[in-house]
């Protein structure tokens, strides 16, 4: 009989990562990203809180943080395997919003 391992690894989930450079003084960037958040939260019914400069968000499907320092913005989600299809609209709406308050 082959040697067969049970072992099963774990799947990774899908990531989402979007870094975008910034020159806004904090609490303007923070401003910016509460106002994706509350549109993301409307429209896609996702439950946020911040502690310190960092969101936390998180629903069904997709979990994650947005980063803020004084130079950068960083978005970091994991998604179900079911969100994969929507994965790109997901981004491309981050992106733009980025793109819109920060550049």
């Amino acid at each position: 009989m082959a040697n067969r391992s049970f072992f099963r690894p774990a799947r990774i989930m899908p990531r989402i990562q979007i870094t975008r450079d910034h020159r806004k003084p904090l609490p303007e960037a923070k401003n910016a990203i509460e106002s994706l958040a509350r549109g993301f939260a409307e429209k896609f019914s996702i439950d946020y809180e911040w502690r310190e400069y960092t969101l936390h968000f998180q629903r069904t499907g997709i979990s994650g943080q947005i980063g803020i320092t004084s130079s950068r913005v960083e978005v970091h989600a994991e998604i179900s395997f079911l969100m994969v299809p929507i994965k790109a609209a997901i981004e491309r709406e981050i992106t733009l919003h980025l793109e819109r308050e920060f550049s």
